[in-house]
């Protein structure tokens, strides 16, 4: 283990591109550097990462992390990423194992992996938008605002809003939006 860790944005050169999907927080990619780990920062977006080493692509689904953690930096590879906004979920994929934790999908040839029981052709940097849309086409990926405005009105999550919005407006967040609904509809 190395001596000293650093964060990933002190030690890797981290390329970004403008991701072109509201969906998306960031797309990234950077390629390894001679370390052996490095402090993988506590972060709550969830991430897919493709990691290349040696010709085989590795496709890993990474949840929000509530600590910092040692991660491993293996030799040689290249990895790009897509880090998903608050919000941003998959009906098939629970996120709740996924917290603090990785799960690698199947890798059916070197150009594709396996999600849900559908064969996915391995996306690059350069078109991961392209991935996105997809995903979203497919219904593999969706988004829930609600959670865009708890962060937004500096609430850490859907249970403190609820209780404030009870406490001080007499209602749920369902409520004022079903009533809100009504409103429209009566308009």
């Amino acid at each position: 283990m190395s001596a000293s860790l650093h964060r990933a944005a002190r030690l890797f050169s981290i390329e970004e591109a403008d991701p072109s999907s509201p969906l998306v927080h960031a797309i990234w990619r950077t390629r390894s550097e001679p370390a052996d780990a490095f402090i993988s920062v506590a972060r709550a977006h969830w991430t897919i990462a493709f990691t290349r080493i040696r010709g085989e692509t590795f496709v890993t689904l990474r949840g929000p992390e509530t600590h910092a953690t040692h991660a491993a930096i293996p030799q040689d590879a290249e990895f790009f990423g897509i880090h998903f906004r608050l919000g941003t979920y998959m009906p098939a994929l629970p996120m709740a194992p996924l917290v603090d934790n990785a799960e690698t999908l199947p890798q059916l040839s070197p150009r594709s992996f396996l999600f849900d029981g559908s064969r996915w052709e391995m996306p690059r940097f350069d078109n991961a938008d392209v991935f996105v849309e997809r995903l979203v086409r497919k219904g593999f990926l969706k988004h829930d605002p609600i959670l865009d405005v708890i962060a937004r009105a500096g609430f850490s999550d859907q249970p403190h809003l609820t209780r404030s919005l009870k406490r001080f407006a007499g209602q749920t967040p369902g409520e004022i939006l079903r009533e809100s609904v009504a409103f429209i509809q009566d308009f």
